[in-house]
């Protein structure tokens, strides 16, 4: 199935909640209603599409497949599978379509939602550089830019091991011998 295709059986749902089409290009969609914006995007590489949706002017959280479970308890069967637009069309009549209407409660929780996973995702991403930073340090026997970097980690987003690795690097700048 196409991009037109797509958009062209998902027209209705928007239309009978009072959405238009607010702008169109060849494969990107914006639907405006009175409180929402939805944006839809097509990826022909990937043939892949995206879905955002927040409040009409405001911030966009996208519906990932994680966000469909973790936030609106959607199985993942009921989102996994070819036919996107079959599916999204089901999950707007059910579970999404307090979206649609929008409820501002919803769509408030629904933004910070995806702050939060944003927020986990990034702090995850620094932790990594950093304990790449670390190991690299450990590897030339750097013990105090082990520690410095390893130390810009939580402790309890760390593994034994780099615990482990701490005690050893300060045991080795007290008693370097």
């Amino acid at each position: 199935m196409n991009y037109k295709e797509i958009i062209k059986k998902l027209n209705p749902i928007f239309e009978i909640n009072g959405f238009e089409i607010d702008e169109s290009l060849r494969n990107f969609t914006k639907y405006k209603s009175e409180f929402v914006t939805v944006n839809i995007s097509f990826d022909e590489k990937e043939k892949s599409l995206s879905v955002f949706i927040g409040k009409k002017n405001g911030f966009l959280s996208e519906l990932t497949d994680k966000t469909y479970i973790d936030f609106f308890g959607e199985s993942s069967q009921s989102i996994n599978g070819n036919d996107f637009s079959e599916k999204f069309i089901h999950f707007l009549a059910g579970k999404g379509n307090a979206l649609l209407e929008g409820n501002l409660k919803i769509l408030d929780e629904l933004e910070l939602y995806s702050f939060n996973e944003a927020k986990v995702y990034t702090t995850s991403l620094i932790n990594r550089q950093y304990i790449n930073d670390a190991d690299n340090a450990w590897n030339k026997n750097n013990f105090s830019d082990f520690l410095k970097f390893i130390n810009c980690v939580n402790e309890n987003d760390l593994s034994k091991s780099y615990i482990l690795k701490k005690e050893i690097a300060l045991s080795k700048i007290i008693n370097p011998d």
